[in-house]
């Protein structure tokens, strides 16, 4: 998964601001219907996936939380395939060895989230 201050090219101690103005351009730069661009799409999707994340101020600190405990938390991360997840109606989950769970929606699924923590 990419950084998202990278995908908005920004620094991660930018302000609300400055992170919304970088968005604006590079949205307004990749929009599908603005480019010629062959991946202007999936450019643009992920543009929007971090704008969901970095312009919200809660999930923006859960985010940096997830930065912050990368180098602990990799020893304990694994990739699981969507399919091991349970489907029911619009949403993905699986059970944690924690006792909790993982779970992720479709929606987030289409917008290019790929990375779930326990709840």
């Amino acid at each position: 998964m990419d950084d998202y201050y990278d995908v908005l090219e920004v620094i991660r101690q930018a302000s609300y601001e400055e992170i919304k103005a970088s968005f604006q351009k590079l949205a307004l730069a990749n929009h599908p219907d603005k480019s010629n661009e062959p991946h202007a799409a999936e450019t643009f999707r992920q543009i929007h996936a971090a704008w969901k994340v970095l312009g919200d101020a809660n999930s923006r600190a859960a985010y940096d939380e997830t930065l912050t405990n990368e180098d602990h938390v990799g020893a304990n991360a694994e990739e699981v395939p969507l399919g091991d997840f349970e489907r029911s109606g619009n949403m993905y989950s699986k059970h944690c060895r924690c006792g909790s769970s993982y779970e992720i929606s479709q929606e987030d699924l289409d917008e290019g989230y790929q990375l779930v923590q326990c709840s």
